[in-house]
């Protein structure tokens, strides 16, 4: 039996909650102890990130903050189940804010992705605490930066740990069978914006990458990425 974690940089884990990297929510360990949890899986994801909790030594009340990537259910599908035991500060981007209140996904540009509602089913309403902005550095760490990876859904984000030069995706891009792919077009809101704007992650120094679809990068994260953006960018 796997590790119900995955060590990815110093105070930073990978959570696997579907399968063994198909949904992933990373923990960032605060200079206080506190955990930062960003994005909680599915709705029934709960027990699993319990586990790996417990598997690093903290307690549901050690998370503080949940930073939500973007209004997808198997993002935030599980926020409301893990905040009844840890009544943490929940954070999305302003842009998709709107959806996770009203528990009504961001409109997918795939008219198949509409027609059978794949984002809305069982998407719980969730209360927002705050919002962030792009570029706004959150006092995490030695700072956790918001980058504004918008396509995906309009306020969808990536963040990047200053303190060890980890990258964390979201869904500008995924890993699935360790290889790097942008975002499934069917379910994006803007599949050509999306594509635009993973540019962005590439100006970044990155020392790791982690990924909420599939598995991390470790070895020659910065190459990796830069490689992959280059050759995409040629192909368009």
């Amino acid at each position: 039996m796997s590790d119900p974690v995955v060590k990815i940089s110093e105070g930073i884990y990978r959570l696997p909650t579907v399968l063994s990297h198909a949904v992933n929510s990373f923990v960032l360990i605060d200079d206080d102890g506190k955990v930062v949890l960003i994005d909680a899986g599915l709705k029934g994801s709960t027990k699993k990130i319990l586990a790996a909790l417990d598997f690093i030594g903290k307690r549901p009340e050690d998370v503080k903050s949940i930073l939500l990537s973007h209004a997808h259910v198997d993002h935030l599908g599980g926020v409301n189940r893990l905040n009844s035991k840890s009544h943490s500060h929940v954070c999305i981007h302003e842009a998709d804010e709107k959806s996770a209140i009203s528990g009504i996904a961001p409109k997918a540009q795939s008219p198949l992705a509409r027609a059978f509602s794949l984002f809305d089913r069982n998407m719980e309403k969730v209360a927002i605490d705050s919002t962030f902005k792009d570029e706004e550095i959150l006092n995490y760490r030695d700072g956790l930066l918001v980058v504004h990876t918008p396509g995906h859904t309009p306020g969808h984000v990536s963040f990047y740990d200053k303190k060890t030069g980890t990258l964390i995706t979201g869904d500008a891009l995924f890993n699935m069978r360790d290889k790097i792919s942008f975002s499934l077009k069917y379910f994006c809101t803007d599949f050509k914006l999306s594509k635009i704007s993973a540019q962005r992650l590439g100006d970044l120094e990155v020392e790791n990458i982690g990924f909420m679809h599939g598995r991390e990068i470790l070895n020659d994260a910065q190459t990796t990425l830069r490689e992959f953006l280059k050759r995409k960018t040629e192909i368009d």
